[in-house]
């Protein structure tokens, strides 16, 4: 298997630095039920032009590559001999393939990590900045089952009992966003149960005190229409106190880099273009 890194970027290596965790906390964001709300319904769902974290896979010889504005760190963490391999997404591009489900005590889990390059400033960090998140998925028939993998995490940074948090996810094959800052937690989740094995594209978005989930079924002849759903509430500001807290993808990891083995909430399957978006001015404070 081709080490999954970006060798173009001289700043992209493995997450390796150690630090304070809470690594035994697990995720039990209580669930919101949406399905008496009514849809809103868009045109278009196009991935962000210029992201802040952007990872791709441009050929099989490049790997997993960051694409995004910052200068960040990319590398891969497991447990059990899991590993992230690349397969095929749904535009024939090579996409990120992670374990598939097994209810075994020991089984193999995998993760992409984001992290802070040098000693400069937390390139990861919303503060009160609007930003979105998301990526394109295929989840695989079986998923869920496992007390430590009962979910589907996209892309977070963070773990509900941290302070501040926010997460993309698939709960129970229902697509869910969920984001607290220092005023305060939104968790939203789209009523609409999601086909295994069909590629969907899921973005969250914070805007104010507003988080708005967008979830469309795609494929490279189109797809359906975006469907969304949003709650409103205070958040505040989305300051990680820990630079060396990863972005992650495709599983559940602690601010010390590493999969969390008592609730990994690994994801199953197939995802392409993972993000996160801040934008350069938007305060929260309307």
């Amino acid at each position: 298997m081709k080490v999954l890194l970006d060798r173009r970027r001289p700043l992209v290596g493995l997450l390796l630095t150690a630090c304070l965790a809470l690594a035994g906390c697990a995720d039990v964001a209580p669930p919101i039920d949406n399905s008496n709300v009514p849809p809103d319904e868009s045109e278009s769902m196009p991935l962000p032009s210029r992201a802040t974290v952007m990872l791709r896979v441009p050929t099989l010889a490049d790997g997993v590559v960051q694409v995004g504005t910052a200068e960040v760190n990319v590398g891969t963490v497991s447990l059990d001999r899991g590993s992230i391999k690349l397969t095929t997404g749904w535009d024939g591009e090579p996409a990120i393939r992670f374990p598939a489900f097994t209810d075994t005590k020991f089984y193999p889990r995998a993760a992409m990590v984001v992290s802070n390059s040098g000693t400069g400033p937390d390139q990861l960090n919303p503060g009160t900045k609007d930003f979105s998140w998301g990526a394109d998925f295929w989840l695989d028939s079986r998923s869920k089952g496992a007390s430590s993998d009962n979910g589907d995490n996209l892309v977070q940074r963070g773990i509900y009992t941290f302070p501040n948090y926010f997460k993309a996810e698939v709960d129970s094959d229902h697509p869910a966003c969920a984001v607290r800052g220092d005023d305060g937690y939104l968790y939203v989740r789209g009523y609409e149960e999601l086909e295994t094995q069909t590629w969907y594209r899921l973005t969250c978005n914070r805007s104010g005190d507003v988080l708005t989930i967008v979830v469309a079924e795609i494929s490279p002849t189109g797809g359906g229409r975006p469907i969304t759903h949003s709650q409103t509430g205070p958040i505040g500001s989305i300051l990680f106190k820990d630079k060396t807290t990863p972005l992650s993808v495709g599983g559940k990891v602690g601010s010390d880099g590493q999969l969390l083995e008592g609730a990994t909430d690994q994801f199953n399957g197939v995802v392409m273009n993972p993000f996160l978006d801040i934008k350069a001015s938007s305060p929260a404070s309307r």
